[in-house]
């Protein structure tokens, strides 16, 4: 075998490394940037003070500002199958997983899912969210946690991370087809608007209605 063919071979190898490398990288951003802009959030919440997310749990309830200045709170939408994602406009994932969630609010809200979003920008990047909402159609409402609060509550541990929640405001499992598994939380962003994924969705919800609470 020749010199050049050896370095040739050493090179490929390496750039294989590093590819590698660096999609291990970016699948982590994400996690490593909510820990820079929110402070790392906490498990053991208020939700489940072992750190155990279940189904059936009770969802723990907030209040916040949206962004044209009302409130969103969770219990609201009590008697409602809601869809809580969390993102912000720094996590190139969530930004990517938007146009999808949009379209699976418009095609399953006649069936009786609410999609509500919680996006966690620090104050000081209000202005990334107004740019991104004026150049997307975003018709689903869009609370703002900046000070971390409520995926602190939720044990949110990067982003984005979607959470569905029965009429009955109790944390349901959907099955999560890129894990193969069920699960009470689907961190990453999925193509939730492609046929297979409404299709799980689907499965999961419920009569709409009043619904009480026990806890």
């Amino acid at each position: 075998m020749s010199r050049r063919t050896k370095n040739l071979r050493a090179f490929v190898r390496g750039v294989s490394v590093l590819a590698l490398a660096l999609c291990a990288l970016s699948s982590m951003a994400c996690q490593s940037d909510s820990s820079r802009k929110g402070g790392a959030p906490k498990r053991g919440s208020a939700l489940d003070p072992a750190g155990r997310f279940e189904e059936g749990a009770v969802a723990p309830d907030f209040s916040l500002t949206d962004v044209r200045g009302a409130r969103v709170t969770l219990s609201e939408f009590r008697g409602k199958n809601v869809m809580l994602n969390f993102w912000a406009t720094w996590c190139a994932p969530c930004v990517a997983e938007m146009p999808a969630l949009e379209r699976v609010h418009q095609l399953l809200g006649s069936k009786g899912l609410t999609l509500v979003s919680v996006n966690v920008d620090p104050e000081k990047g209000r202005k990334d969210v107004d740019d991104f909402l004026a150049s997307n159609s975003i018709s689903f409402p869009i609370a703002l946690d900046p000070r971390f609060s409520v995926p602190n509550e939720f044990g949110v541990s990067g982003f984005p991370e979607t959470i569905f929640i029965g009429p009955d405001g109790r944390v349901q499992k959907i099955f999560d087809l890129e894990q193969q598994a069920f699960t009470v939380r689907v961190m990453g962003d999925r193509p939730w608007d492609s046929p297979a994924y409404r299709a799980e969705i689907e499965k999961i919800l419920l009569p709409v209605g009043n619904a009480e609470v026990t806890q």
